[in-house]
């Protein structure tokens, strides 16, 4: 069983380097934060929740675009990932 909840991205800001000490990556890490989207079809069953992310990889930063909407899937670890291309369950 999974529950899915419905965020907006709200912020996506380059880290300074120096504010994180040992890293030493190619580029500036970035920060997301995503708050919950409030309206229909999830209504009153949105909770109050911030995701907050320092992603390193910049491709992967690159997916989240301010003002954007996400889906947020929460499941339990033993169900497996149905878009997993690996051998091994996540």
């Amino acid at each position: 069983m999974s529950v899915v909840f419905k965020f907006v991205c709200v912020e996506k800001a380059e880290l300074s380097r120096r504010l994180l000490g040992s890293y030493d990556g190619d580029s500036s890490p970035i920060r997301v934060e995503l708050s919950p989207v409030h309206g229909d079809p999830f209504g009153k069953y949105t909770p109050c929740a911030e995701i907050t992310m320092t992603i390193y990889n910049k491709e992967a930063a690159d997916q989240f675009k301010v003002d954007e909407e996400y889906y947020v899937t929460f499941k339990p670890v033993s169900e497996k990932h149905e878009e997993c291309k690996c051998k091994k369950d996540i």
